[in-house]
């Protein structure tokens, strides 16, 4: 039995999986032409994957199939994997759009701190960028030492430092090394400057919010994973310093982060239906559907533009 006819079976329980997954075999080409080539390599199983991953997520269930699919092509097209979680690369972060009855969840794609470390990397002028956190012991043993004015920075790594409990970092910091600079730039946010960013994300207000009389949810992803959100937040702190050469692909995450992170409904809602472009590929569109020259045959190109062509 295909993975189709399983999810038809479940039609009553599955139905917002089934319309995601037509999407997807339906504009199988359009998504392919924007995923990094080790996920194409394995198309059916990255579907498959996707699908389960918006079953078995109960809040990400509630979003519509087609914000799911725009979602999962920004993301790509920035050649960041939002499925895989463990990458931290970039997530699936619901947000509401509406309100009353009229209200419905929209998916829109959140950056992880790996992913714009990623990005950051595309510059041919970046060799190196990194981020961490700091704990209460990394300062009483002396394992980390930074002069964010000359960019000299030590964090030496100690077993016996207890890193297990988020609530007690004491800061963040950023780095990145540049191919034609010996030392780094250098950005620390401490824990307050830390909670003030925290504070105007709108899903972590959203998260902090009792709705009709019930406890808040808290399950934005600066509950989920506050080391990786200060993480990200050092980052964004660093390259929007202005000295660091980004890559186009890093300026657009920046910019989608910071509408999906501190942004109010509408700009939310644009983010999450928005087509980031990133680069220039020959392609024709026929019926909706975008195909790239250079992910068919000669042979299937020369019959796509007569197609187009009868049209």
């Amino acid at each position: 039995m295909s993975y189709q006819d399983q999810l038809g079976e479940e039609q009553g329980v599955l139905e917002n999986h089934v319309v995601l997954f037509d999407i997807i075999s339906k504009r199988k080409n359009t998504l392919m032409g924007m995923m990094p080539q080790l996920l194409q390599k394995d198309f059916g199983r990255f579907v498959r994957m996707a699908v389960e991953a918006y079953r078995k997520d109960a809040n990400l269930h509630k979003c519509t199939p087609e914000s799911v699919y725009n979602a999962l092509q920004d993301s790509f097209q920035l050649g960041l994997n939002p499925v895989t979680k463990a990458l931290g690369e970039a997530y699936l972060v619901p947000y509401n759009e509406g309100h009353g009855r009229n209200r419905v969840k929209v998916a829109t794609f959140q950056v992880g701190y790996r992913g714009m470390t990623k990005l950051a990397m595309e510059s041919d002028m970046v060799g190196r960028v990194s981020a961490g956190l700091i704990f209460p012991d990394d300062i009483v043993k002396g394992c980390f030492h930074a002069d964010q004015a000359t960019g000299e920075i030590r964090h030496t790594w100690d077993p016996s430092v207890d890193r297990s409990n988020e609530e007690e970092i004491v800061a963040a910091y950023a780095c990145c090394w540049l191919k034609d600079q010996e030392l780094p730039v250098v950005r620390i946010l401490h824990r307050s400057e830390i909670e003030g960013r925290r504070a105007r994300s709108q899903a972590y207000q959203r998260a902090e919010k009792s709705w009709d009389g019930k406890d808040p949810k808290r399950n934005s992803p600066w509950h989920k994973d506050f080391g990786a959100m200060a993480r990200k937040s050092a980052l964004r702190a660093l390259f929007s310093m202005g000295v660091i050469p980004l890559s186009p692909n890093a300026m657009k995450a920046m910019h989608h982060d910071e509408a999906v992170e501190v942004g109010d409904d509408e700009e939310v809602v644009k983010a999450a239906e928005a087509t980031v472009v990133v680069e220039d590929r020959e392609s024709i569109e026929i019926n909706g559907e975008v195909v790239y020259r250079d992910m068919v045959s000669d042979e299937e190109w020369q019959k796509a533009l007569k197609t187009k062509e009868e049209q």
